[in-house]
């Protein structure tokens, strides 16, 4: 196992949490880890607030987007924060809902469609019962906190 980062690896770095009731899934460890580091956490919502607080990241997590999909579609000013965050090159986190959340539309169980943040081309949908679970894997495209290109960073 690799060690951990320094204590200060990031120092000066902020992190913007979407933190609401479409997006809470999260592992207490990581963001323990994160704080460690140095990172500043500021928690945002999708739903509420109309603006992205500064920062260096986002981190969009697991959750109900397909729940609340009205109200984040309905926010389009976070979804044009989201688009110019990633414009700048804002680095952007995302898993499971998150992934919803950056894709072009979203469909709730009664099949409405709704716009969403279109920085990944697809459809996502709410189907009666669950079709796929489990966890995928990447590759760092270039060095981050967590891994240098080539590694995945789960085991970094």
């Amino acid at each position: 196992m690799a060690p951990l980062p320094s204590p200060d690896a990031g120092t000066g770095l902020t992190l913007a949490l979407a933190d609401d009731e479409a997006f809470n899934f999260y592992y207490p460890d990581n963001l323990t880890l994160l704080e460690r580091c140095g990172v500043n956490i500021v928690r945002f919502s999708p739903l509420r607030d109309s603006e992205l607080p500064p920062c260096q990241m986002i981190w969009l997590g697991g959750g109900y987007p397909e729940i609340h999909a009205a109200g984040l579609a309905a926010n389009t000013s976070m979804l044009a924060q989201l688009r110019e965050a990633h414009r700048r090159g804002v680095a952007i986190y995302a898993e499971c809902g998150g992934l919803m959340y950056l894709g072009s539309t979203l469909e709730d169980a009664s099949g409405d469609i709704y716009p969403m943040a279109n920085l990944i081309p697809g459809h996502s949908k709410m189907g009666k019962r669950l079709t796929r679970f489990g966890y995928c894997e990447a590759r760092a495209m270039r060095q981050t906190l967590l891994a240098a290109p080539g590694e995945n960073p789960a085991r970094a």
